[in-house]
């Protein structure tokens, strides 16, 4: 009996000590503070007793991921208040770099902290520290930007010899190389200032490097010597740079003059270039048609590429915008610049041929348009309906989709100023309404590209009555109309709407043919 004494209490007290034994030094604050004392050391603490008995592992993780938080806002705190205070700062160009710090830390994560976890099942209190010696991160970190410094001088060293064997892509691709570089750079400087005030700002540093290479960028991309197929290239490259991660098919649309919805010759040969540079990078090109989906036609890729593109001193400017199409979401624009004297060399057109007549009709819709007539209607092409092109031996096919019951009168204004009743008072059944309907100019009627080529209009009237009848005169099958444009407008607006029962509504496309 006494000897069973004995051994609990040897065995009590080897428990007590051994408990108080595990107990880490760094749980104490005052032991803490004096094993890692600020002026050495970076650090994080945190501790909470386990009140709603949360898994013992969750808890401690949870510690330790808000200590790393702390030790990461102790750099942030740091830069940022030098940046407010002045301290340190002794002059505009340090000032600025601080500046830059403050904005790149965000994003930057420290490596090299040591982590420590304990927890007192006793008393169901949990411990996290996080820890690291600020001599060891400013060799770490400083070793990191003298390399990406020596990289920079590698890729600028490397689009130099391009350059010289006049392999401009290659040279664009070395230079923007280093932009990756540069926010490498940045994140992990902004570290080091923390660390070690402003001494790491001595010696070249990044910044005379950025401008070095944002002038040769700039004069590569405005080059005399560069051709359509550079400018594709870089355009593309560019799109894969602020781009890196992106997923899902690119359908592309036909860019056009100065913003405007005409296509021309260069918009044609741009398009015949520019798609393989972009599978060149890895981006998913779609080349379908549009397709009958859910009573619309739409293309079936999840981001449209369109733009414009006019002249800007001795350079034609190209413009590209990248959309999501779902989320009608800009996700990016780039730009090009193409010499117009290789455009002149080439023979290739910037602007559409001139057609005072259909310039003069466009206006005369534009005057008075219907806005809000009651009826919604929509006009689709087989190529869609934006930024449309037709060349030689294409068949246009065109669909119609309305909201109501109505009369509709399409008109197809030809690139030799005759005008062409396509069809009249076809009409929209209620059993038709939102429905995707085919709109043909008549049984043995098919509407093939042929000369001449040019700008041309389609023009869409709708209405809850049918409309007046137009002079015309019928040739080869087809029904020309006699009256002038503005006789013509005047006639299909001339429906006075009368409260809901008498509604209207138009809806125009304009696109461009071109021989093969």
């Amino acid at each position: 009996m006494n000897k069973q004494i004995t051994i609990l209490i040897i065995f009590s007290i080897f428990s007590f000590y051994t408990l108080n034994a595990q107990k880490p030094s760094w749980t104490d604050a005052y032991q803490r503070q004096s094993l890692y004392p600020l002026s050495e050391y970076l650090t994080g603490f945190s501790s909470e007793l386990n009140k709603l008995n949360e898994p013992e592992n969750d808890l401690l993780n949870r510690l330790l991921e808000s200590a790393k938080l702390q030790l990461v806002d102790q750099i942030q705190v740091t830069i940022e208040s030098r940046v407010t205070l002045g301290t340190d700062v002794t002059d505009t160009k340090t000032h600025q770099v601080f500046k830059q710090a403050s904005v790149s830390f965000s994003k930057a994560s420290i490596t090299g902290m040591t982590t420590e976890k304990y927890y007192d099942r006793q008393k169901k209190e949990a411990f996290a520290f996080v820890y690291a010696k600020k001599s060891d991160l400013k060799n770490y970190y400083q070793k990191l930007v003298d390399n990406y410094l020596l990289e920079i001088e590698q890729r600028i060293s490397d689009a130099k010899q391009y350059i010289k064997t006049n392999d401009k892509q290659k040279a664009l691709k070395a230079y923007r190389e280093c932009y990756i570089l540069f926010d490498k750079y940045k994140q992990d400087q902004s570290t080091l200032l923390a660390l070690d005030n402003v001494s790491t700002l001595e010696g070249k540093g990044v910044g005379e490097y950025e401008v070095q290479v944002n002038n040769a960028v700039t004069k590569l991309l405005q080059s005399e010597q560069l051709t359509l197929d550079d400018v594709c290239a870089f355009m593309a490259s560019e799109l894969r740079n602020r781009l890196a991660n992106l997923d899902g098919s690119i359908g592309i649309e036909n860019f056009t003059y100065e913003g405007t919805k005409i296509v021309t010759e260069f918009s044609r040969r741009f398009a015949s270039q520019f798609p393989s540079k972009l599978i060149k990078e890895g981006f998913q090109i779609s080349m379908d048609n549009p397709t009958n989906t859910n009573n619309s036609i739409k293309k079936t890729c999840d981001l449209m590429l369109y733009g414009t593109f006019w002249v800007e001193g001795s350079h034609l400017k190209i413009i590209a915008n990248l959309k999501n199409i779902r989320e009608a979401k800009l996700l990016a624009v780039v730009e090009g610049f193409l010499p117009i004297s290789w455009l002149s060399q080439e023979h290739v057109a910037i602007n559409p041929p001139p057609n005072d007549t259909l310039d003069k009709n466009i206006k005369v819709f534009a005057k008075n348009e219907i806005v809000n007539g009651g009826i919604i209607v929509d006009l689709y092409t087989n190529k869609g309906q934006d930024n449309l092109l037709f060349t030689e031996g294409d068949t246009l096919k065109l669909f119609v989709k309305a909201n109501h019951e109505c009369y509709l009168r399409l008109i197809y204004y030809l690139a030799d100023n005759k005008i062409v009743l396509f069809r009249d008072n076809f009409y929209i059944s209620p059993s038709s309404i939102n429905k995707i309907i085919p709109l043909n100019a008549g049984p043995d009627q098919v509407f093939i590209c042929a000369p001449p080529f040019g700008f041309e209009i389609l023009q869409l009237n709708a209405q809850t009555e049918r409309f007046k009848p137009l002079k015309t005169n019928i040739v080869d099958g087809y029904e020309y109309i006699l009256d002038d444009v503005n006789q013509i407008v005047a006639n299909n607006r001339s429906m006075q709407r009368i409260g809901d029962q008498k509604l209207n509504a138009e809806k125009r496309i304009i696109f461009t043919t071109m021989a093969k």
